[in-house]
């Protein structure tokens, strides 16, 4: 679903172009950062959907600004964009919760279509744990309710109980005042 707000940190100021127009025109709010420091700082007061992020960035390389993001407990996922990498850094970024990785030079249909698939995957996450709160919230009111209901039946049996120690007391009192009587 377009309209998400979407942040590109890119150091290229070519590509970062080239991805705004094209994630524009597909329905995408974009706002940029030229290097890392701007990218975190923009990441923080903005709040974004998601993140398309280079590693090698002026300031603050991109793993780096993945590791503040997840210190200030923001973590929107995210993409990398690089034309540099290795198994390491894949695997440290993949820690990281990146969700997709694209090596530079890429084409931006596969950009859109990793784009498209990470926001499904962040929406369907968003409404599972919305499920399962959910779920857990009608949980506590149902053990609420047992607990009263459990209650109410002691109450009830307790009550029943007495009820019937009256009755039967009513009734050794009327057959010990017809044998007094008798006497």
């Amino acid at each position: 679903m377009a309209g998400e707000k979407i942040l590109i940190v890119e150091d290229e100021a070519d590509q970062a172009r080239m991805m705004t127009l094209w994630l524009e025109q597909n329905g995408y709010e974009v706002i940029t950062a030229h290097d890392g420091v701007e990218g975190l700082d923009r990441a923080l007061h903005e709040r974004p959907e998601m993140i398309i992020l280079d590693l090698r960035l002026p300031k603050l390389p991109g793993i780096q600004l993945l590791q503040a993001l997840n210190s200030h407990g923001f973590t929107p996922p995210t993409i990398i964009v690089t034309a540099y990498s290795s198994d390491e850094i894949a695997v440290q970024a993949l820690r990281l919760g990146v969700r997709d990785y694209l090596r530079k030079p890429f084409d931006l249909g596969d950009l859109l279509n990793a784009v498209q698939r990470v926001l499904e995957e962040a929406r369907l996450r968003q409404e599972r744990d919305a499920f399962f709160e959910e779920l857990e919230q009608r949980v506590e009111e149902l053990t609420r309710l047992q607990q009263v209901s459990l209650h109410l039946v002691q109450i009830s049996l307790e009550t029943d109980i007495k009820d019937l120690y009256r009755k039967l007391n009513e009734q050794a009192v009327t057959l010990l005042d017809a044998e007094m009587s008798a006497i």
